[in-house]
């Protein structure tokens, strides 16, 4: 009976490690984001820039593995209700530096997360909140119109009233009378 124990034990260990190898791949990284686009409109690009540092330091564009370079691929994934949308990253000219051009369909609040693959596990981030792409349209029009047309009205008054001021007649202006 105890051979059959320590035969499960020792299967059971295989077992695990066998799991463990995709850790030994490259460790672990933290991925960082660079910049955001201030607001982000359904149907339309938007960059996001992101750093990936091995162990927390390293920033890391490839790994050596077994002898050989491997690229990391990098890929965000966006999720709203049933639609899962993936974009896979490319490498900016500095090291560990990463960019993605996203294209949400539907404005609402996306989750989001970054897979530095082959590292194991993706960072969830904030959630993303999309606008639609006329309500932002509007709301930058009414943002830029709105100042030009109230600095056009006070000018037009600021001339109305120099040009009255300048064309009335005054006590010392006045014709004298004889």
């Amino acid at each position: 009976m105890k051979k059959q124990n320590l035969w499960f034990i020792g299967v059971f260990v295989l077992v695990l490690a066998s799991f463990a190898v995709p850790v030994l791949a490259g460790g672990w990284a933290t991925t960082t984001i660079d910049s955001l686009p201030d607001a982000i409109k359904a149907g339309e690009p938007a960059r996001i820039e992101f750093t990936i540092l091995q162990h927390g330091k390293t920033p890391r564009h490839t790994l050596t593995w077994d002898g050989k370079e491997v690229f990391l691929t990098p890929i965000v994934t966006a999720t709203q209700g049933d639609t899962s949308l993936k974009f896979e990253a490319q490498p900016a000219k500095e090291v560990g530096h990463w960019f993605v051009d996203v294209t949400l369909p539907e404005a609402g609040t996306w989750e989001w997360s970054i897979d530095p693959k082959p590292f194991g596990g993706a960072t969830e981030l904030e959630p993303l909140v999309v606008e639609s792409a006329v309500a932002s349209s509007m709301a930058m029009g009414t943002g830029t119109v709105l100042p030009l047309i109230f600095s056009s009205a006070l000018i037009g008054l600021l001339v109305i009233g120099f040009v009255w001021w300048r064309g009335r007649k005054t006590a010392f202006n006045m014709p004298r009378k004889a």
